[in-house]
């Protein structure tokens, strides 16, 4: 009590400077704020309402938008289909068990939903205990000047005569508090069973990434493999293979161009082929209105669109003539000076004819010269391309990729055959020697777990950082070659960028929130004072500008930012996307908290306290307490928003309008239409967690100072969980290389202790301002319990973080014997995880089992013993156009299935879901994260069945869905362009009783079929190589038409040495690209 005696004058110095700030608002700004709150509670109502009913309507028809889950992904991952009524979906949306997420999608989606649950789950009592307790105590017979509307409902608007009130927000207040201590325990136990669940699973524990450890900082006498194996050899069951990473020089550099001239060539071939066909059709149009005027025909409508070859083409068809150094005159058509009648007479021997029609290339009969694609290449002086600036030399589009493309494949050729002898004869000669850094792949998972705890060296930050859970996916390459003192200087560099933008971004966030205070705004510029009135109209601007537009601006502002923090995480260091992800979310959560909390809440009363600020800058700590209450309001228009933020969400409207203009609209190139179709959006948590973890901060540090925002945090977190369960079990796929098994949960509980923070100290200062009618401090008690409060929440976050931060990376030593390929343990039936997720593993005789289904199909010969090195173990091959180097891997067995139970078995025999459920390539292992596998949790039914591409071809059998009277089918492949394609845009087969059959749009993958085959397998002894040094070309894939061109180009292309192909994809009548089957290099 001294301590506080002792505070007393200052306090009450700095409580007089605060009502001095806030003397300025009028009645006039309560009502502003009361209308602010009812236009954008009226106006995102509005808008919700409309976007939830567009959801409603198009999800019966847009499955690529709104359940690509039903059908892309493996049969055993897909999720029910919701059918085509109009209402009972939303039930099912409703009723839906999160678990699912976790079984089909992925531990990190799962975790963000239980999140929104958690919060949702916390708020709904304390929305129904303060609006039950705290709304009476705060207005009941109770008024301070100034609070009306919203405002009568806070803790601002307790008279000074009834000061015992305080006692109510206090005692409500630290029930509050343990409640959410409690509900996060809860939670943080569930955790740790659900990421250790994940670590030992049989799915995951198998894969190479959960057995590889990434060291860098290795010295250079460790560069060796024998010595890294020797060193890594004392734990556990040894080491498998060891990647040592090096400096690839110029290879990624080509790579890179490479892939950039192939998406280019195959987006400008795409484009030549409609640019044909709509010529070819307005010459048929125009010789059709000819005709029907009886008007001669011209003959450029007749003949080829150039009469000459396109320059870059002619060169093998032109004869080379002499150098001559004298022409015909123009004018008169007589030689010039010093030319002679036998010069002439030369020259019209040495000249070469025109050629005919049918010696010009059928590009050059089709497409007028001006009309090819063409594209300005970067200028040699700048590092970026700038044709948008119109600067760079211009050149056709076609050839120029075609020349990069050969160059680019020739040049890695040569250094990957170079890269081979550095690796096979190591030396200090080498072309790419060794960077300081390694993956290492060991035999047991609890050997890399235990590799990455160990103290590995003797010498300060060397082989210090080291990091699981590595993928090829996953790795950020050009980072592997970081020493830690790289590492240090740049995180300083990129931590002092991202205060610099927190600072810069300061001024527009204070501007949005100024704009919240429309009577200080008008007082201070008296010409916008034309918006002040009590009409309708003026009423209804001062709530746009204060309550729809902050809240817009500042979402717009902060959309800004995730791009730059990314870039800056990244630079930092980061050897994996998914720590660039874990980094990106701790950055962006200062951001906002600091914009989207403390700025707004200052400059909510900032431009009546300016000449207060510049006089006493210690009286910003007690405006902010003090004006929490008032900025409220603000918070409460900022959540609404994000209903409507979230309906969006549910919407999809960038993706709905993508899926229109590449699809429905343009078309696209054929890898586009399936990128749109078949290839599922992936969450980015680094953006996604905080985005709701700062709306977790507003609602608890305003569950008491204005609990009116406790009902809305209740409703927003209610209608989140649906909107992201629906997200996460029908629509956002959630790859298994980028799954980091739940990491981001702890940290979302960190972003909750925060707000604890924050609450209990403005609640502390608030008690500490509040005086009596006598002008006395009145709740000195309250404040000095809420400091006690505060030092309990300290002591419980700091028995969390001892008590899972141990658990929270690497995998206990009491659970190594749940790993794939461990042998089984008994007595541990009080484990955690318990004996029930034990029985989840293989069973008894499978694995033999399996191993003889493999021998029966031609695997028998696989050898499990690790390679070296997959460059020199293996034999390497180039194909006819090559550029890569094939290695020879393992044969797959070509017709293997696995028939898991699903309700579509039940029908006919002869189904097509059903045999494309039952046609699935089996390698081993898993053949793509998207595509389908071998479950090794269900048994296999080995049956010869056709293959894949067989059943495409064969006619479908119609079958019956429970879900809709919708006939379901495989759609058949059309190998030409005049073949119909009898199927619908929701999977259906034309009907029989049509005159003829339709060409619309359809799918390939149908729901409880084996969703998108992906035949491309990653050769385990090349994982962990650079995409440099081992991909081969990216096939330029072209759709067929009817003119033939694509046929041509794909010729053309081939003689270039540029791989191509007409596969599965060709233009229907009305020139929009239609797809059969995935990409062929897919």
């Amino acid at each position: 009590m001294r301590v506080i005696a002792h505070f007393n004058p200052l306090l009450h110095d700095r409580a007089n400077n605060a009502d001095d700030a806030l003397s300025s608002s009028p009645e006039d700004a309560a009502s502003a704020s009361t209308a602010s709150f009812l236009t954008s509670l009226f106006m995102n109502s509005g808008i919700a309402g409309g976007a939830f009913v567009a959801f409603v309507i198009m999800r019966r028809w847009l499955k690529a938008i709104y359940e690509p889950r039903t059908y892309i992904p493996p049969t055993h991952k897909q999720a029910p289909v919701l059918g085509t009524h109009l209402l009972w979906p939303l039930w099912q949306i409703l009723m839906a068990d999160p678990e699912e997420i976790l079984q089909k999608n992925g531990v990190d989606p799962y975790v963000f939903v239980r999140f929104t649950m958690m919060m949702a789950k916390a708020m709904v009592p304390i929305w129904l205990l303060s609006w039950l307790i705290l709304l009476p105590v705060y207005s009941a017979d109770s008024h301070v000047d100034g609070k009306e509307g919203l405002d009568k409902f806070t803790f601002g608007n307790v008279a000074k005569a009834k000061q015992s009130r305080y006692w109510a927000p206090l005692i409500l207040d630290f029930i509050f508090i343990f409640w959410f201590f409690f509900v996060i325990w809860h939670e943080m136990k569930h955790w740790l069973v659900v990421r250790q669940r994940y670590l030992v699973s049989r799915s995951h524990s198998k894969l190479p990434q959960a057995n590889t450890v990434l060291v860098t900082g290795i010295p250079s006498h460790y560069l060796n493999e024998k010595k890294l194996e020797q060193l890594f050899s004392h734990l556990p069951g040894g080491v498998k293979r060891i990647w040592l990473n090096r400096n690839l020089k110029e290879m990624p550099g080509f790579y890179d161009r490479r892939e950039h001239a192939t998406k280019l060539l195959e987006s400008a071939q795409v484009k030549l082929i409609k640019i044909a066909r709509r010529h070819k059709l307005w010459q048929e149009k125009k010789i059709e209105k000819l005709e029907k005027k009886g008007k001669p025909i011209p003959a450029k409508l007749l003949g080829p669109a150039n009469h000459r070859p396109h320059v870059s083409s002619r060169r093998d068809l032109v004869p080379q003539l002499p150098m001559l150094d004298f022409a015909a005159d123009r004018k008169t058509g007589f030689p010039e000076k010093g030319r002679s009648a036998e010069t002439d007479e030369q020259l019209q021997v040495t000249e070469a004819p025109p050629p005919s029609a049918q010696e010009i290339e059928l590009v050059d009969r089709l497409v007028p010269h001006h009309k090819r694609p063409r594209h300005r290449i970067k200028p040699r002086w700048s590092p970026i391309r700038l044709g948008f600036f119109r600067l760079g030399h211009k050149v056709d589009t076609i050839e120029w990729c075609r020349e990069e493309i050969a160059l680019c494949t020739a040049e890695l050729e040569k250094s990957r055959a170079k890269l081979m002898e550095d690796i096979e004869h190591p030396g200090k000669d080498d072309r790419y020697p060794p960077l300081s850094s390694a993956f290492i792949h060991f035999n047991q998972q609890i050997a890399a777990h235990m590799a990455a705890q160990c103290l590995t060296h003797n010498q300060p930050y060397t082989m210090n950082a080291r990091y699981t859970e590595q993928s090829p996916p996953n790795v950020i390459w050009s980072n592997l070659s970081l020493n830690q003192y790289e590492r240090n200087v740049r995180q300083a560099i990129s931590w002092a960028c991202t205060g610099g933008m927190i600072f810069a971004w300061t001024f527009p966030v204070a501007f949005i929130g100024a704009l919240s205070s429309v009577s200080d705004l008008t007082s201070t510029f008296p010409w916008l004072s034309w918006i002040e009135g009590d009409t309708f109209d003026k009423k209804l601007i001062q709530g746009i500008l204060s309550g729809i537009l902050p809240p817009v601006l500042l979402e717009c502002l902060m959309m800004m930012l995730p791009i730059s923090l990314r870039h800056l995480a990244k630079f930092e260091g980061a050897t994996n996307k998914t720590g660039v992800e874990l980094d990106l979310m701790t950055r962006y959560f200062v951001f906002l908290i600091i914009h989207s909390f403390f700025v707004i809440t200052l400059s909510a009363g900032l431009i009546s306290s300016l000449e207060t600020f510049a006089s006493n800058p210690q009286a910003i700590a007690t405006t902010l307490a003090s004006q929490m209450p008032t900025a409220s309001t603000f918070f409460i228009t900022l959540v609404l928003t994000q209903f409507t933020g979230t309906m969006g969400t549910l919407l999809r409207l960038w993706k709905l309008s993508i899926y229109y203009v590449q699809v429905i609209l343009l078309g696209g190139t054929p890898r586009s239409v399936y990128s749109t179709r078949y290839d599922m959006n992936h969450p980015q948590w680094g953006e996604t967690f905080p985005g709701i973890t700062v709306y977790a901060v507003m609602m608890i540090a305003y569950c008491v100072i204005s609990p009116v925002i406790n009902g809305f945090g209740a409703a927003f977190f209610i209608f989140a969980t649906m909107v992201y369960k629906f997200h996460y079990i029908w629509v956002i796929d959630q790859p298994a290389s980028s799954d980091t098994g739940g990491l981001f949960f702890p940290k979302a509980i960190t972003h909750m202790f925060v707000g604890m923070y924050i609450q209990e100290v403005c609640m502390a200062a608030l008690f500490f301002l509040a005086r009596d009618d006598n002008g006395k401090p009145s709740a000195l008690p309250q404040g000095g319990l809420m400091i006690v409060l505060g030092f309990c929440t300290v002591f419980f976050q700091y028995t969390i973080v001892v008590q899972y931060g141990p658990l929270k990376h690497c995998l206990p030593l009491s659970l190594a014997h749940l790993s794939y390929g461990m042998p089984k343990e008994a007595n541990h039936e009080d484990s955690v995880i318990g004996e029930a997720y034990h029985d989840e593993g293989e069973k008894v005789g499978d694995g033999e089992r399996k191993r003889d289904i493999l021998r029966k199909f031609g695997n028998s010969h696989i050898n499990f013993t690790p390679s070296r090195h997959p460059l020199i173990d293996r034999k390497a091959e180039r194909q006819e156009s090559g550029d890569t180097v094939e290695v020879d891997i393992v044969d797959e067995p070509s017709e293997i299935s696995f028939s898991p139970i699903s309700p579509c078995s039940e029908k006919g025999k002869g189904s097509a879901i059903k045999r494309d459920r039952e046609a699935t390539l089996v390698g081993g292992t898993e053949l793509s994260e998207k595509g389908t596998h071998l479950d090794d949790d269900r048994e296999p039914d080995v049956k010869a069945v056709s293959s894949p591409s067989r059943i495409l071809n064969s006619s479908p059998t119609k079958t019956r869905s429970r879900e809709s009277n919708i006939s379901l089918s495989a759609p058949p492949y059309a190998s030409r362009p005049s073949s119909p394609i009898p199927t619908t845009e929701t999977y259906a087969v034309d009907n029989p009783e049509d005159g003829h059959a339709s060409r619309r749009h359809h799918y390939f993958a149908v729901p409880g079929g084996p969703g998108v085959l992906h035949h491309k397998v990653e050769d385990e002894a090349m994982a962990f190589f650079h995409p440099a040094t081992k991909n081969p070309q990216m096939v330029i894939w072209l759709p067929e038409d009817e003119l033939g061109l694509s046929k041509a180009e794909v010729e053309a292309n081939t003689r270039a040495g540029v791989k191509s192909s007409l596969e599965g994809a060709w233009l229907n009548d009305k020139g929009s690209v239609q797809i059969s089957k995935p990409p062929p290099d897919d």
